[in-house]
């Protein structure tokens, strides 16, 4: 457990009702995962869930629904793979200037071997970041990229055949 996770559960007893602490502990918890420490992204997908649900209209409900994809990705159940795309499509037309939650769709449809799916969200992506790569997603990974789903993940990007 980390030293700033008690403070978010504690947030959470004090207030259950309260979005924040939910996000932020959904969000520490996939740091987690992208660092290959965790293994598990249940927790991600729960907290982020429950942050969206206490305050829908929240200007960053966005991210939770991005996190929350992502962390489904992860996971890579089919079914999981689909409300993925769901829950990006949501975020974007909650937020339409990102590019996260059409990079997240379309490392899920790339998940579920819908390439041409891919390749179209991940033009959109490019609309919004042209910078957007392969090489910029690899990064972002850092050495989680070494550890189970994001060595899955990492090798999906290669098949995106981004530059």
């Amino acid at each position: 457990m980390t030293e700033s996770q008690p403070i978010f559960e504690a947030a959470i007893k004090a207030d259950p009702g309260y979005a924040l602490p939910q996000a932020l502990l959904a969000r520490q918890k996939f740091l987690l995962l992208r660092l290959g420490v965790a293994k598990d992204p249940v927790a991600t997908i729960a907290h982020e869930e429950k942050a969206r649900r206490l305050y829908p209209y929240d200007p960053v409900v966005w991210a939770f629904l991005t996190t929350q994809a992502a962390g489904l990705v992860c996971r890579g159940v089919e079914s999981d793979l689909e409300a993925a795309e769901e829950r990006s499509r949501e975020a974007i037309l909650a937020n339409t200037k990102v590019w996260h939650p059409a990079a997240i769709a379309a490392l899920s449809a790339t998940r579920r071997g819908d390439h041409d799916t891919a390749q179209k969200l991940v033009q959109r992506a490019k609309v919004k970041l042209p910078v957007f790569s392969a090489s910029m997603i690899r990064q972002s990974l850092g050495k989680g990229a070494q550890t189970e789903p994001w060595s899955s993940i990492a090798a999906m990007v290669e098949d995106m055949r981004l530059p």
